[in-house]
């Protein structure tokens, strides 16, 4: 600031009340100068009258901004300047016209009052109580006020960063093609008139060798031949005389050129209240100003000024923890940018981080010391420095990292990758809902670090066909999964292992012989008839149907357990709180969850299993786990071996195995066990999801449930549905198609592994890429599926595919979901998966209303451990519709009296 004598500012001061005093912006007095640069003044003047200006309330002060320069750009500028403000105040640019919804937060420009070309003096808005974001950075409580309080776009959306990105996003596409009154022209003249861009130019880019030529061994050498390309390219652009305006013409400069604001930054973000009263910004009101630098330029210098300042913060304030994840949220409400406006952004950071290196702390406990300080210059040299090479990876995999968002996939910490983000949204149970945000931004397909892991989410049915199956030679790979698959499940586990494995190749046949074909899945209806008895027969006389007291969850895991229990061991479950259910299922879910990115150190860091097996706890953890389960199968093998002996042991896959002296392509009797004892859990719990999830639905739509309960009651009457009433009832493939689009029981997929680079739209995934199939971001995309969050079954009236067909259908567009995987890795168990989850339908509507639990407010949500999956706590109740259909059951289930309920020997 230019220091001024007390005479010489009172002297200005009377000078401008004299001007002031036959205007309505009369005075009766001024400030002292809240700002000054040479030639240029800002007073706070105090109205002598009130002014009624809208529908506001009275504007008792306003600010005054003097220019005594004689500088004709300058006072040409402030034209433009008056014409561009006047432009925004008859502009909303609020969420509805941006490209971004930015929540609570509202952003908005000041208004300029009057500008005197005469005297060069602006009467602006004036702001009381007012706070700027810098000032807010320093702050006790800057993180509470500016950060993000949980992840994903939905819940992000209300920050402040991420409102300053999408306005700013909003400004730029209007005033690039802003149709409004002298907007035309305003766009022309400031491109011709280029004075306010060479002022930026000299302050910032062309500063950038000087400043690091006080460091020329550190900083420049290696680096002069790039650095120096970069400052005639840039000076050549900046120098480039501007060509006369064309009527009519789109671009000026090139498409991310257009009206920019110029000084983009925290200090000239002014929040419109003191934010001491509150401790939360997320329904604030902020104002952008200082347009003294408005200019016709590449858009990267506002979008690269506002991160450049926030990593400035980070380096010499020691304010990262606010200010990078203010810059993803910034970065993430300016939404998609080209790649080309990516690296030009990127080299303006560097150049902001170079150029406004003398802003650092010099003085007091914050002082910076030269150490500190060559660092971030450094930074900034290896932002401009890759940026002008285009190097991508730097900033994807690389050090870059903190700007790695502007190309593709979401935040990037350094080697934490995105891990932060995944725990948080795990934490809150919405992992699929943050993965789905994701695919709304960045496209059909975008990378996920996770440490030193990176995956490759597919959200497109398109990619999914063109890389999981017309590549499936290539995508069908497993990743090393140490404790899921070979520790817990000792490679004995199909899910886990690689497909070019001899023993998964054993395994699929084993399975596509045994149990996947339509004849061996048709031989299952029986059981599954038997054990939908005598679950609705439960159900029915459970004397606390209808109350908050009735857990449906607990029943229908004992009839789907049972059901594939006696398909897989020839045993059934007849209790449902028998301790080895909770054990089984426990079990199951263990192998599961140790799939996923986070939960095992050494999956990330696979050298940590060379170490000695007393620094290894998980090994010994999942050993244990791996006993104890091998102990409990071989107890249930022993039972199946006696009834073998006494001719009375139902047909089974274990009793096959057991029975062959090849054990039908087993290596042993332990791994036949285990396998068996593993396809109870995968199938059981896959039904039991999908039938919860329809449950879930028909409690969510009470209209789809009458409707369908009357096609059905139409279809059989007073009989209890078949498998054969299926064909009859077309709707009720309807329902199960929709079922596993509205809610896929395996939501994010289970990881692939390519085994040589692949190609998809132009995006390259390398060898040993991890590929998952994004199945509730396909699903619940409203371009493929119109309002996505509703049941809608009559989305399918017009298709009569099975799931295999509709997989196997040349157009991914007409494919009806992706509940069962792609590629050679797709669930064999297809065929046995729609008779039980079709025969449930049909037999749970026929028999029961579906209804939340008394007082419960819908809709609601009930997270389970599994993504997108509602949990065991889901409050809802099944009744009896009538007692005739009380009587048909009764009589049904003394007929056939299951085998659960009285069998010698049983999974207990």
């Amino acid at each position: 600031m230019t220091n001024m004598t007390r005479n010489e500012n009172d002297t200005i001061a009377s000078n401008l009340l004299q001007q002031l005093s036959q205007t309505p912006y009369a005075c009766s007095s001024l400030s002292q100068p809240l700002s000054s640069r040479d030639g240029n003044l800002v007073y706070r003047g105090v109205l002598a009258t009130p002014l009624h200006i809208g529908q506001g309330a009275a504007v008792k002060t306003v600010i005054i901004k003097s220019s005594t320069t004689t500088d004709s750009s300058e006072h040409k500028n402030k034209i433009f300047e008056e014409v561009l403000l006047n432009a925004l105040t008859l502009t909303d640019l609020s969420p509805s016209t941006s490209t971004s919804d930015s929540g609570g937060v509202v952003v908005r420009t000041p208004c300029l009052y009057i500008y005197d070309p005469e005297r060069n003096t602006q009467i602006v808005e004036d702001f009381v109580d007012t706070t700027d974001l810098k000032a807010i950075l320093f702050s006790p409580n800057a993180q509470d006020l500016l950060t993000p309080s949980s992840p994903g776009r939905h819940s992000s959306n209300s920050s402040v960063g991420y409102s300053l990105g999408s306005w700013l996003r909003a400004f730029h596409t209007w005033s690039s093609t802003s149709a409004g009154p002298g907007m035309a022209s305003l766009r022309a003249q400031m491109w011709r008139n280029d004075w306010v861009r060479k002022f930026k130019y000299r302050y910032t880019y062309d500063s950038v060798l000087r400043v690091l030529g006080t460091y020329p061994e550190i900083l420049l050498r290696g680096f002069e031949g790039t650095l120096e390309d970069f400052r005639d390219g840039i000076a050549e652009e900046v120098g480039r005389a501007s060509p006369s305006f064309i009527e009519g013409e789109e671009e000026m400069g090139g498409e991310e050129y257009g009206i920019i604001h110029g000084d983009f930054w925290m200090g000239n973000s002014v929040l419109l209240r003191n934010p001491s009263t509150n401790n939360t910004l997320k329904t604030a009101e902020l104002c952008i100003i200082d347009w003294e630098f408005a200019q016709y330029g590449h858009r990267s210098t506002d979008l690269g000024q506002i991160l450049g300042d926030l990593y400035e913060r980070s380096i010499y304030n020691n304010l990262g923890h606010i200010t990078l994840p203010m810059m993803e949220e910034v970065v993430n409400g300016y939404g998609p940018v080209s790649e080309e406006m990516a690296f030009r952004t990127a080299v303006y950071v560097g150049v902001h981080l170079v150029s406004y290196f003398d802003r650092r702390p010099r003085r007091g406990p914050r002082a910076v010391g030269e150490d500190v300080l060559v660092d971030g210059l450094r930074v900034g040299r290896d932002f401009i420095v890759k940026g002008w090479e285009g190097d991508k990876d730097f900033f994807i995999r690389g050090p870059g990292g903190a700007l790695g968002s502007l190309f593709r996939g979401g935040k990037r910490w350094p080697l934490l990758g995105n891990m932060p983000d995944l725990i948080k949204a795990g934490s809150a149970k919405k992992l699929h809902i943050l993965m789905q945000n994701w695919a709304q931004k960045y496209g059909e397909v975008y990378r996920v670090r996770v440490g030193p892991v990176e995956q490759y989410m597919l959200n497109s049915d398109g990619a999914v066909k063109h890389l999981m199956d017309r590549n499936s030679a290539l995508s069908s790979a497993r990743p090393r999964w140490i404790v899921a698959g070979e520790l817990l499940a000792n490679n004995w586990s199909v899910l886990f292992l690689n497909a070019d494995h001899p023993r998964w190749k054993a395994h699929r046949r084993i399975i596509n012989t045994h149990l996947a074909s339509r004849q061996k899945a048709d031989s299952v209806l029986p059981i599954l008839y038997q054990e939908t008895l005598q679950w609705m027969h439960e159900v029915c006389h459970d004397i606390d149907h209808g109350s908050d007291k009735q857990n449906v969850w607990a029943g229908l895991q004992r009839y789907t357990y049972s059901t594939f229990a006696r398909q897989m061991v020839g045993l059934p479950w007849p209790n449902s709180d028998h301790e080895s259910m909770k054990y089984m299922h426990h079990s199951a879910e263990l192998q599961i969850l140790a799939t996923f990115p986070l939960a095992n150190l050494v999956d990330l860091l696979p050298w940590l299993q060379r170490l000695p097996l007393f620094l290894k706890p998980w090994e010994r953890w999942a050993r244990k786990i791996h006993a104890d389960d091998l102990k409990w199968a071989r107890t249930r093998t022993a039972r199946v071996q006696q009834l073998m002996d006494t001719g009375s042991q139902p047909d089974s896959l274990l009793a096959r195995s057991l029975g062959d002296e090849k054990m039908i392509g087993f290596e042993s009797r332990d791994e036949a066990s285990i396998v068996a004892v593993q396809l109870i859990g995968a199938a059981a719990d896959t039904s039991q999801m999908s039938t919860w999830s329809f449950l879930e639905a028909m409690m969510m739509f009470p209209d789809v449930q009458r409707g369908a309960q009357q096609k059905i009651d139409g279809a059989v009457g007073d009989r209890i549905p078949t498998w054969e009433d299926f064909d009859r009832i077309p709707y009720v493939r309807s329902l199960m198609k929709e079922t596993w689009r509205w809610r896929p029981p395996v939501a994010l997929g289970h990881a692939h592994v390519t085994t040589e680079e692949m190609e998809y739209n132009g995006y390259s995934i390398p060898k040993g890429a991890r590929l998952h199939i994004n199945a509730w971001a396909i699903s619940h995309d409203p371009a493929r599926h119109e309002n996505p969050e509703e049941f809608r079954p009559e989305r399918y009236d017009d298709d009569d595919t099975n799931s295999l067909q509709s997989a196997n259908q040349a157009d991914p567009s007409k494919r009806d979901h992706f509940a069962f995987g792609s590629g050679r890795r797709m669930c064999a168990g297809i065929s046995i998966a729609e008779r039980s989850l079709s025969v449930a339908i049909m037999r749970i509507l026929w028999a029961f209303d579906i209804k939340p639990k008394p007082g419960v407010t819908l809709p609601a949500e009930f997270p389970g451990e599994l993504p997108g999956v509602s949990g065991a706590s889901m409050p809802v109740v099944l009744i009896p519709r009538s007692a005739e259909k009380v009587r048909l059951i009764d009589a049904a289930f003394e007929q056939g009296h299951t085998p659960s309920s009285n069998s010698t020997f049983t999974m207990e």
